[in-house]
């Protein structure tokens, strides 16, 4: 029988986590104001990666190490925690507050394809055939 590669494993649990988030986080929000319930998924995924770390270091399983940051780094490094840190998780779970799960589903399912167009347009990457047959397939698959 042939094993499953960790790495396969690790995004098949990482994809099933990000599905049952927003149902989850639906259901807190009838109890819990969106931006204390935002804070509460940033500070999970904290704690979470924080074990990982500490995994990591005891049996020295890393696989590579960081680049350092430059100065010209720092710009862009605050930009993104500002707008993908914080505003992002807020602005989520207020839409998730106000819209219809089944909305809210189509609409983060879009986020894939959404980010693909945003870097191939805004930031010029490169995307091979392969990348763009997949954009249509996911788009499609809603």
């Amino acid at each position: 029988m042939k094993t499953i590669d960790t790495s396969v494993m690790n995004a098949l649990i990482s994809a099933c986590l990000f599905g049952i988030s927003a149902p989850l986080a639906k259901v807190f929000l009838a109890e819990i104001e969106p931006v204390l319930m935002a804070s509460f998924l940033y500070l999970g995924s904290g704690l979470g990666l924080l074990v990982v770390m500490v995994i990591q270091a005891v049996t020295s399983a890393r696989s590579h190490m960081e680049a350092m940051l430059d100065k010209h780094d720092v710009p862009w490094l605050l930009g993104a925690t500002l707008a993908g840190g914080i505003a992002a998780p807020i602005a989520l779970m207020l839409g998730l507050k106000h819209t219809p799960a089944a909305t809210a589903s189509l609409l983060l399912n879009f986020e894939g394809t959404a980010t693909v167009l945003l870097a191939a347009i805004v930031f010029r990457e490169a995307m091979s055939p392969r990348i763009w047959t997949a954009v249509v397939l996911v788009t499609l698959a809603r």
